[in-house]
């Protein structure tokens, strides 16, 4: 046993339910305070017992003091129902639903528990927290939506359900003005790229740099990208702001592959960017 832990920390952390009896017969001798006393890690007894996934230590512990025990969090800032949907323990959420916390929770990262199944990819969770009227519009800290987070991680599906049940908006962008379809071109996601053109979002999107989705799958060498983006009318040639195209970024950026992409679907290596380079100078 830890020293940092009490005794009710110690059965809280218990995967089986045979020791709730210990647990009342401890909560009931050191008075209802103990149940909002933190271990050595910033962890109340509920917190240990939703990691544990341990649902009669839950209810056990929420029979008093429920509202403070729901919005207490750990050291980096989850809740009991964080901590349930990173677990992907949808019986433990509802639990903690019933019991009344808020779906729209956020976190120390700003983050809701539909941020987390949306980034997770799990389809189940975020079709439970469309029953419960979880919000699709609330950011994070870094201004994220969970449908950026879906595209951010490469989760076709989620994008779907959250276009189509959510209502969520497919046509936000990120501080430096980067579309969804710019999120799903940097990490390579052709399925997301597919499913945001499918509902609407424009492929010839520019960010503030004018670099459109094209030129984002280029820099990083996402071939698979870039032929989605070509073969639903994405224009191989088209320029950025400091008239650099794909060829040109994918030959600073060294990626031989996007060049032969590029170059098999007609790219010109005549035209110059903004200081005058034409593709071959720029090779490294």
């Amino acid at each position: 046993m830890s020293r940092t832990q009490t005794a009710v920390h110690l059965v809280a952390s218990r995967q089986t339910g045979t020791a709730t009896a210990i647990l009342r017969a401890l909560l009931s001798a050191a008075g209802k305070e103990i149940r909002l006393k933190p271990d050595g890690k910033g962890k109340i007894p509920l917190l240990l017992a939703v990691e544990a996934g341990n649902q009669s230590m839950c209810r056990e512990l929420l029979s008093a003091q429920t509202a403070d025990q729901l919005k207490a969090a750990s050291a980096n800032g989850d809740t009991a129902i964080h901590l349930a949907v990173r677990r992907k323990d949808i019986d433990m959420v509802r639990i903690l639903v019933d019991y009344g916390t808020s779906v729209d929770l956020q976190n120390g990262e700003g983050q809701t528990p539909l941020h987390i199944a949306a980034a997770e990819g799990d389809e189940t969770m975020v079709k439970y927290f469309y029953g419960v009227r979880a919000s699709a519009s609330i950011t994070d800290n870094q201004d994220r939506t969970p449908m950026h987070l879906a595209a951010e991680y490469g989760h076709a599906n989620i994008i779907e359900l959250l276009a189509d049940k959510f209502k969520a908006s497919i046509l936000e962008r990120t501080k430096d003005g980067s579309t969804l379809m710019h999120i799903a071109s940097l990490n390579g996601h052709a399925d997301c790229a597919m499913m945001l053109f499918k509902k609407g979002v424009f492929l010839h999107m520019p960010n503030k740099d004018g670099a459109r989705s094209i030129h984002t799958a280029a820099r990083y060498g996402h071939v698979g990208i870039i032929n989605t983006l070509l073969q639903r009318g994405e224009k191989v040639d088209v320029t950025t702001k400091e008239n650099y195209t794909a060829l040109h970024i994918a030959v600073e950026s060294c990626k031989p592959i996007v060049v032969e992409t590029l170059l098999g679907y007609g790219a010109d290596v005549h035209i110059r960017g903004k200081y005058g380079k034409s593709h071959g100078t720029e090779t490294k």
